[in-house]
């Protein structure tokens, strides 16, 4: 995975917030196929279909990705709750997270070099991945197959998958990827293997059987449905009031 410039401890919020106006991401508003429209972000997974939107206007898993916070909200998820009906004080805490500054220290995801194994391969595994094919139920057992290797190359057993440990890098890709939803433009790249990230994230919790989980029993119809799987983002905090 690349690194990118302006990033870490040494970027300021003035020079993030700069960035990201020259960007072109947007909100559009496509029909949603049943005789409504709803407020997406287009997010650059490499196909068309791969779409986020508010959470009140989602319908059922699997083929949406929800945040869950693994605990009590961060406190960057807290400010930005709270800057929601103000687009500056919003982009400030989001340039101030990418940034370092305090109280979020090094959450932020600038490169996954910075991640452990095995999630460092993740926008790499889910590229392969994310996309339809014909055999649905075939498309799971590669999946499966797929993350048992991955796992078997680190040593890891599937229980990793419940570990604290893991669940709290999720979450601050998560994190990462509303800091950079908020500052549209800044670093499209990442924001796309983020994205990647966290559909594999959302297909393991789906697909994998775990020792502390009922085993999984989607039907084709769902696992077509996890295919195209798209991102919610949280109605609490999105859409960004517009600039004034």
């Amino acid at each position: 995975m690349d690194d990118f410039p302006l990033q870490g401890p040494n970027a300021s919020r003035a020079s993030l917030i700069a960035l990201s106006s020259q960007g072109t991401a947007g909100y559009q508003r496509p029909s949603n196929g049943m005789g409504n429209t709803m407020d997406r972000h287009v997010i650059e997974f490499g196909m068309d279909h791969d779409l986020a939107f508010s959470g009140s206007e989602k319908t059922l898993a699997p083929g949406f990705i929800d945040y869950n916070a693994p605990g009590s909200p961060a406190p960057f998820y807290t400010a930005l709750v709270t800057a929601r009906s103000e687009q500056g004080a919003a982009q400030n805490a989001a340039g101030a997270f990418i940034a370092g500054e305090a109280p979020y220290g090094d959450s932020f995801v600038a490169s996954f070099k910075q991640l452990p194994a095995p999630i460092h391969d993740f926008p790499k595994i889910a590229a392969l991945y994310c996309q339809p094919v014909g055999d649905a139920v075939a498309w799971r057992d590669g999946l499966r197959e797929a993350i048992r290797v991955l796992l078997a190359e680190y040593g890891m057993a599937v229980s990793y998958f419940s570990d604290p440990a893991y669940l709290a890098d999720i979450d601050r890709l998560w994190l990462s990827y509303f800091a950079l939803v908020a500052l549209p433009g800044y670093n499209r790249q990442l924001l796309a293997e983020i994205a990647l990230a966290l559909w594999l994230a959302h297909a393991i919790a789906a697909t994998v059987d775990r020792p502390d989980r009922e085993p999984s029993a989607l039907t084709p119809a769902q696992l077509s449905s996890l295919m195209y799987a798209t991102i919610v983002l949280p109605s609490e905090i999105f859409p960004l009031a517009p600039a004034e």
